[in-house]
């Protein structure tokens, strides 16, 4: 009997231990506030899901990257949003011509992967793994991009806390902030929102 309670006891220790990281202020870093002269970006704070709307704003190739990931970031995750990554793949797909299962990520900008993957990151269901995955491809595609290989690296890091190795996490993230080859194509102010989260793992590398 107390072994199977030790077992028990272990099994929710570590379930209780990935939903706190999953939960990540890291990865939860709100940044979009720097964009709420955006009305799209208020869209999204107050929607709270993928819509039409907001798919087509996050496709128009000629919007800003750092301003589509400030809308992507402005929306509220909660039980509603799960499947925000299937939606926005469905109006993919319908842009592609296929459906959203069919649709090849191959096809798409660098943009666009962004976009997905970083959905996909704050889609709670999503598999980490499979999440950078797309992002890496991202990066690919937009090698000069800064919020790109940011949200690369931010997915990065949060494997690093899953493994509880903060000190990592600090360091893949301050490794793009020191990139003075990147485009900065999202703002200082975002920028220092984002980091006021990073730094506070900092201290694991003392």
């Amino acid at each position: 009997m107390k072994k199977l309670s030790s077992v028990l006891i272990a099994v929710l220790i570590t379930f209780t231990c990935s939903s706190i990281f999953a939960a990540s202020p890291l990865i939860k870093a709100s940044f979009y506030e720097a964009y709420q002269f955006n009305e799209t970006v208020q869209y999204a704070e107050s929607q709270g899901v993928v819509d039409g709307k907001i798919a087509f704003y996050l496709m128009d190739e000629n919007i800003n990257l750092g301003e589509k990931a400030a809308v992507i970031n402005a929306l509220k995750w909660n039980e509603k949003s799960t499947a925000n990554a299937d939606t926005y793949k469905m109006f993919l797909g319908r842009k592609y011509g296929v459906a959203y299962e069919s649709l090849e990520l191959t096809s798409l900008t660098g943009d666009e992967l962004l976009c997905l993957g970083y959905i996909m990151l704050l889609d709670e269901n999503k598999n980490i793994s499979e999440t950078i995955v797309v992002l890496e491809m991202a990066t690919e595609k937009n090698t000069k991009s800064y919020i790109t290989n940011l949200i690369y690296a931010l997915a990065s890091a949060q494997v690093h806390l899953n493994d509880r190795q903060d000190c990592d996490a600090w360091i893949v993230c301050n490794t793009v902030r020191t990139n003075a080859s990147f485009t900065k194509d999202i703002s200082d102010q975002a920028i220092g929102l984002i980091f006021q989260e990073v730094d506070a793992y900092k201290s694991a590398c003392n």
